[in-house]
Formats: structure tokens, sequence, C-alpha cells
């Protein structure tokens, strides 16, 4: 659990995230509590964009404690995110996406608030 949604790397994913009101109601008693609870309380689609956001996560904190790395998170999380879609199909978090639906190269902006972005621009997958 705390690797998914409590270390440094994971609060700084899931807080840039719109499902950060979200996971303030998850339970934290077990990851199996809490995954049952995420397959009740959402459909599908979003559950696999959150997986996306744990498996940043999780590639995180193995960076910083097996390889002594920084990496940042939200930028990790946004190639997870792209990777999740395939690269295909543009993914925006916080934009609109039939605006981009065409385009081979996406840009996007992390976050809900105005005065909080971080962008990041995604043509291909890198495991990062």
């Amino acid at each position: 659990m705390h690797s998914l949604f409590f270390c440094m790397a994971a609060c700084s994913i899931w807080r840039m995230s719109m499902f950060e009101n979200l996971l303030e109601e998850e339970p934290h008693e077990s990851f199996v509590e809490c995954w049952k609870w995420l397959l009740y309380k959402v459909i599908m689609d979003t559950m696999v964009r959150m997986a996306a956001l744990m498996w940043a996560a999780w590639r995180c904190r193995n960076l910083i404690i097996f390889e002594n790395a920084s990496p940042d998170a939200v930028q990790v999380a946004v190639g997870f995110w792209l990777c999740g879609r395939g690269c295909r199909s543009p993914c925006l978090i916080g934009g609109d996406e039939d605006a981009a639906a065409d385009a081979d190269v996406v840009v996007l902006v992390v976050g809900r608030r105005s005065d909080v972005l971080t962008s990041g621009c995604g043509c291909g997958c890198r495991w990062s």
C-alpha cells in the first residue's frame, strides 16, 4: 500500500491526478480491501488509468530504492499513462482529448489547478 499510495513519489503522482479526491475515501487496511473498493467504486476505464498510475508509483519507488535515482514521478506517470493507452489515442490529463485525437505528439497537462501545471510531451513508449 505504501509504495502505491503513500510514498513520496506516489503522493506526487496522486496529488497531480484527477483521482486525488477519490483516494481520500479508499480503505487503508489492506491492498485487497482497497482493490475491492476501487472495483466497486469506479468503472473499468478509470481502474485501468489508476492501475497505470500505481505502476508508475511502484517504478519510481524501485528507482529510488534500488538505483539511487531521483525520478520526476509525475513525468514517469505521464509515460505510463501514455503506454497504458497504447500511445495511439492521446490521453490528456486535464485536457481536451477530442482536440488532440489525431495528433502524433501530444502535450499533456497534469494537474487540475492553473497554478500547478506540469507538462510533458509524448510520442512513444519508454520505460523510464
